[in-house]
Order: structure tokens, then C-alpha cells, then sequence
């Protein structure tokens, strides 16, 4: 397993215990549009896996990320029958912006 596979295992394995199915696909969609699984990965003001725009996910671990973004798609997108944010709304307007 190379480096960047052996970095993508342990948020995936978060996104699987906390989400369903359907938001676990459309989180991990969302992760490989914004930042081609990479952790560490910058554009312009936008850090991280899911390229939030503030500096406190930068150089931050995998699940301090994965809750950053957790409260943040709930509070923007809502929150599933199932209490858990709903990615796909996110999804959706990611590509309805067409940003990626």
C-alpha cells in the first residue's frame, strides 16, 4: 500500500462508521472532486480534504477535518431522516456550481 492509499484508509473508515451508504458515497465524491484525497492539499485560501476556507483544518488529522466539515454540511445542507449531514445536498451543489 503506498503512502497515499495508507492516508485515505482511516478517514474512509470514519465516513463508513458514522455515515449510510448513500451519504458515505456522496462524502467520499465530495473528498476526491475538492482535494484527490489529499490532506494536505491547498488552493488559494481553501486547506485540506474538503477545501474549507479557514486556516484551522491546516496540517490538521484526518478526523479533526471530518468534523469541521461534519457541522458544517449539516448546519448548510440539513441533516438526513437518519441524523447525519446530508453530503449529497452538498454534492449536488458543488456540481450545480459547477466548481468541480
Amino acid at each position: 500500500m503506498s503512502r497515499v492509499e495508507a492516508s485515505i484508509v482511516p478517514i474512509k473508515v470514519l465516513a463508513n462508521k458514522q455515515l449510510t451508504d448513500k451519504q458515505y458515497t456522496c462524502h467520499n465524491e465530495i473528498i476526491y472532486r475538492e482535494s484527490r484525497w489529499d490532506i494536505n492539499a491547498v488552493n488559494g485560501s481553501h486547506h485540506g480534504y474538503y477545501q474549507l476556507k479557514i486556516k484551522a483544518v491546516q496540517g490538521k488529522p484526518y478526523d479533526y477535518q471530518f468534523w469541521m466539515y461534519w457541522y458544517y454540511v449539516a448546519h448548510r445542507y440539513g441533516i438526513t431522516k437518519y441524523d447525519e449531514p446530508n453530503y449529497c445536498n452538498a454534492l449536488l451543489h458543488l456540481k450545480t456550481k459547477g466548481w468541480q
